[in-house]
């Protein structure tokens, strides 16, 4: 399900290298031409709306592979670490004597005591609603430990990915600017021929998603590797 998902919101090879095509041509209009036709103008605003549709794609994939880590730590905890916590918690809350009115939660320094005569279900019924708090409470504080730094680290991306469109989009603003300008245009395209590196921010993306790949299963791999 999560596959299909990804290749539907991922952008494709196709779509990134069509907009360097682009970029390309417009940089060889500008060499073939004195002039600005209309028809580059056109284009390089064209451009600027794909850039914007691929930004757009770019953060639609970071937030729904953060949605499948999260999932995933969510399944380890639901399915590893709660029944191996349970396990121990049991034994160690002594929730079987207890269950058995053997001993009660006292309170005091002595931990479990036998039950006062007389309160023994009250005293029951305490010992299991706080035997249960703790159990909640534990597993909460597992949950916040294994999604917390994700959260942190999909807005870290999506930053990043947001500042690098960014660039591309004000490079391709420039490039419209001077291209209506029709002026200078042979040193507006030796500038944009230096600002300009499609294949360069999306290569970043690219590798700053696949780092942040490692990052999460690494992640998951050490929790389940140190058990309680």
């Amino acid at each position: 399900m999560y596959s299909s998902r990804l290749r539907a919101a991922r952008p494709t090879f196709s779509r990134s290298s069509l907009s360097s095509l682009l970029f390309a041509v417009l940089l060889f209009l500008l060499n073939a031409c004195s002039s600005t036709p209309k028809e580059v103008v056109e284009l390089s605003w064209v451009m600027g709306q794909d850039l914007r549709a691929l930004q757009q794609s770019y953060d639609g994939m970071v937030v729904d592979r953060f949605d499948n880590y999260r999932a995933q730590r969510l399944a380890y905890l639901e399915e590893e670490w709660v029944p191996l916590f349970l396990e121990d918690w049991i034994d160690a809350g002594q929730l079987v004597p207890t269950a058995r009115g053997d001993v009660v939660w006292s309170g005091g320094s002595e931990g479990f005591a036998a039950p006062t005569p007389g309160q023994e279900e009250q005293q029951l019924l305490a010992t299991v609603l706080l035997w249960s708090e703790v159990a909640v409470e534990n597993i909460e504080d597992k949950r916040r430990e294994l999604i917390e730094p994700l959260d942190v680290r999909e807005r870290q991306v999506r930053a990043e990915v947001q500042e690098a469109f960014g660039r591309l989009l004000a490079a391709n603003a420039h490039i419209t600017a001077h291209l209506n300008a029709q002026r200078e245009v042979e040193a507006v395209q030796q500038d944009l021929a230096r600002r300009l590196q499609v294949d360069e921010e999306l290569d970043q993306i690219n590798a700053l998603l696949v780092e942040t790949s490692d990052w999460a299963q690494r992640g998951l791999d050490e929790i389940r590797a140190a058990g309680l």
